[in-house]
């Protein structure tokens, strides 16, 4: 396992919360608050977006979408799983999301592990390296090239993993749409 790059240290790294919630309070308080952080009255995301934990791969930043217009359910490799999946059932079927997307990016490390294979990982991690790497082809070698690859599968493993969401799908009221976020330029690639 390669060696952490982060350069902050748990205090440091709460600090920097602790600021960012204030200048969020003072923004929100402030005379003129923007639109964006407007605190929403109800619970009415107009989509459900199925990230990676990548903290490069933010969907309410992506989108510029306000508080509480997403649904976002996040994991490395965005592997919806089984809390995954519900948690996009209680979006379609309780708060009536009609769009559900997929988002995948490129220089994603758990697709790089996936390539790479998963020695030296915890065993955890190595379980989910070896899923993600199950569902690319043998010849795919590199992380970028499985990307799109790796979107399609989620796409159709949440409608074989739940029959709300087929069911959703076929009757016209889900729409499912994946895509590919290049974190070297800001372009998002619709598939």
């Amino acid at each position: 396992m390669p060696e952490p790059t982060n350069r902050f240290s748990a205090d440091e790294a709460l600090a920097r919360l602790r600021e960012g919630h204030q200048r969020f309070q003072e923004r929100l308080r402030g005379d003129a608050p923007p639109a964006s952080l407007s605190l929403p009255r109800a619970h009415r995301p107009v989509a459900a977006v199925v990230g990676c934990a990548d903290a490069r791969v933010a969907p309410e930043t992506l989108f510029d979408a306000p508080l509480g217009e997403l649904f976002v359910v996040r994991s490395a490799g965005q592997m919806a799983g089984a809390a995954g999946v519900a948690s996009l059932e209680f979006a379609v079927g309780n708060l009536g999301v009609p769009l559900v997307v997929v988002l995948g990016h490129t220089q994603c490390g758990a697709l790089e592990a996936a390539v790479a294979g998963d020695a030296g990982l915890p065993e955890r991690l190595a379980r989910l390296v070896r899923e993600l790497r199950a569902g690319l082809p043998p010849d795919v070698v590199d992380a970028d090239a499985a990307a799109p690859l790796q979107v399609r599968r989620v796409l159709s493993d949440l409608l074989a993993a739940s029959p709300l969401l087929a069911r959703e799908a076929a009757a016209g009221r889900l729409r499912l749409a994946g895509a590919v976020y290049d974190v070297t330029n800001g372009n998002l690639r619709w598939l």
